[in-house]
């Protein structure tokens, strides 16, 4: 008798159990989706102005610099990209005022990919990535402090370098 007190207590368990499992199986939402294609959890991403791009970095771009494109924004880390034109020792300065002590290796880019990190960059964003033998460049990968520094310099004309610049925390 023990026996069927237990199957039948299993049983019962089992059909409430399967129940529970059909009415919680179809949890998608039944919303509709937002005609502007925006990510739901945009909210938690705040867009820098330039400034506020400037400000992160830390130190303000070289007085020569020309034809800058910046972006960035702060979530759960905070980054920001920039591309710009400046003469090669104005650069050399700027790294220095940043607190880079390495200097820039010839040959070497700490960019994986030339693909861009910020949507916003699509356009501009197309650093010599590792091992491109397209361009004459050197590049420098230094974190100081919470930040962390990914910089490209592309040699131009004239003396001047086009210049990728990535910082982010975390």
């Amino acid at each position: 008798m023990a026996k069927i007190g237990k199957v039948v207590v299993l049983a019962v368990l089992f059909v409430c159990n399967s129940m529970f499992g059909v009415a919680c199986s179809d949890s998608r939402s039944t919303r509709e989706s937002d005609p502007g294609g925006r990510d739901p959890l945009d909210f938690l991403s705040q867009p820098f102005d330039e400034q506020e791009a400037i400000d992160f970095i830390g130190s303000p771009l070289p007085a020569g610099a020309t034809g800058l494109h910046i972006a960035g924004e702060s979530a759960l880390d905070t980054i920001v990209v920039a591309r710009f034109d400046a003469p090669q020792d104005d650069v050399t300065t700027w790294m220095a005022d940043l607190g880079i002590t390495e200097p820039l290796e010839p040959g070497h880019s700490p960019f994986y990919s030339a693909d861009p990190p910020l949507a916003e960059a699509a356009d501009w964003w197309a650093p010599p990535a590792a091992g491109s033998t397209t361009a004459e460049f050197s590049g420098v990968y230094q974190q100081i402090g919470a930040k962390y520094y990914y910089i490209v310099a592309t040699e131009l004309e004239d003396g001047r370098v086009r210049v990728h610049l990535q910082v982010h925390n975390t």
